[in-house]
């Protein structure tokens, strides 16, 4: 009776007639993370009896097999296709089921230069080579993309919070918290010159200059409760008033963009404009019917008419993505819904021109557009990138702790 156990299997096992096949149960697992950093034209998945994996879909489209065994399954990508979601189907226990993966096609057309700047409080860059950066106390500049920089001014009180108002590697401005309050250099640095254009009665917000010798101010007036648009014709020697509005703006405003004769500076929190179309002479106020983010506004003009922005999605906000306008900001149209955005924390835009437009996340993640629109595409840079700094010209700047990442586009 012992044996009786192992008899009554052998009699099921007969039973079960010699042409009947046992199936043997399988149980499919990826070893692969969900997100998948891809350079070249394929992605493969590893795990374990991957062979019952039926069929894969990248952003839509079916994938064909390059090859695959139970430990190793290879696709290819489709070509210049972006990054994007890919969909596994497979059966196990006979039940269909389906795996998701983040795909991260990266780019590594970038260029990376070392900074031996401690503690850098500020960093702005203005075209593909020339740069400021605030640090210790003092201000140092680069016109070779910041291969090198040499320091150009040492003072107390230099203001590290606004943005460094410059016109071209000659002509810059630094704001300064103790009196003078400006200091002005025509010469690249080389020297400078102090200036204490307004009374102790208004504060400065920030200085735009539109040349060299023509500088808008937006100030404030708690006095008076006022808010005020001053212009300089003399490098910033003397300001004249031109404007006045409401105080609470003057405060939030920051230069926007300056594009042939329009001038204009946004409020991201209340998503409101102030534009200028003759060059500063006379202004008008303007509500944006979409919310940016309040930190770092997405937004940037072709030209006064076309204009491409991220519409953030906040509270009471419908429709949030990648938009444009046709007519100055009045009226606001989707070219990328909010549910196609993968990587939705969307720092900066960069109009290249009318058919290209980038937007940059703050990880590294670029979308694209070289059809106005139509179509993009997602790109991550080939790098661990810490966060976005500025678009200078046409080159976008990280910062990645110690050294700076640069994406010409």
């Amino acid at each position: 009776m012992k044996n009786f156990p192992i008899l009554a299997l052998l009699l099921l096992v007969l039973a079960c007639g010699e042409d009947e096949e046992v199936k043997i149960q399988k149980d499919l697992s990826f070893y692969t993370l969900n997100e998948i950093p891809v350079s070249g034209d394929q992605v493969s998945l590893k795990g374990e009896n991957l062979d019952l994996i039926d069929s894969a879909l990248f952003n839509g489209v079916k994938l064909q097999v390059a090859s695959s065994s139970a430990t190793q399954y290879t696709f290819n990508l489709p070509e210049s296709s972006g990054s994007g979601q890919l969909e596994v189907f497979y059966q196990e226990f006979d039940v269909s089921k389906t795996e998701k993966f983040l795909i991260k096609v990266l780019d590594d057309q970038v260029s990376v230069v070392d900074i031996d700047i401690s503690t850098p409080s500020k960093i702005e860059f203005f075209s593909e080579n020339f740069g400021l950066i605030h640090a210790n106390g003092a201000i140092f500049k680069t016109t070779d993309g910041g291969a090198t920089w040499n320091m150009i001014l040492e003072k107390m009180g230099i203001n590290t919070y606004d943005l460094f108002p410059v016109f071209d590697e000659n002509f810059i401005m630094v704001p300064i918290y103790t009196s003078p309050k400006l200091i002005v250099s025509e010469n690249g640095g080389d020297t400078w010159k102090e200036f204490d254009p307004f009374s102790d009665d208004y504060r400065v917000e920030s200085y735009l200059p539109l040349t060299s010798d023509s500088i808008i101010a937006i100030t404030s007036n708690s006095d008076l409760s006022t808010g005020n648009i001053f212009v300089s014709s003399n490098s910033g020697k003397d300001f004249v008033e031109v404007a006045e509005f409401d105080y609470d703006l003057a405060r939030k405003f920051q230069p926007l963009s300056v594009f042939n004769d329009l001038v204009s500076f946004i409020d991201p929190e209340s998503s409101k404009m102030i534009i200028s179309k003759d060059f500063g002479k006379s202004w008008e106020l303007k509500s944006l019917p979409i919310r940016l983010y309040p930190l770092a506004p997405a937004i940037d003009f072709v030209n006064s008419d076309l204009v491409f922005a991220y519409k953030a999605p906040l509270i009471d906000t419908s429709g949030p993505g990648l938009v444009k306008s046709e007519d100055g900001g009045e009226n606001w149209s989707s070219v990328l819904n909010y549910e196609s955005i993968i990587d939705w924390n969307i720092v900066g835009c960069k109009a290249v021109d009318e058919n290209k437009i980038v937007f940059v996340d703050n990880e590294g993640g670029y979308y694209i557009t070289e059809d106005g629109g139509e179509t993009w595409k997602l790109y991550y840079l080939d790098s661990s990138v810490s966060s976005f700094i500025c678009f200078g010209g046409n080159t976008a700047y990280y910062w990645q702790g110690g050294r700076i990442i640069k994406k010409t586009f």
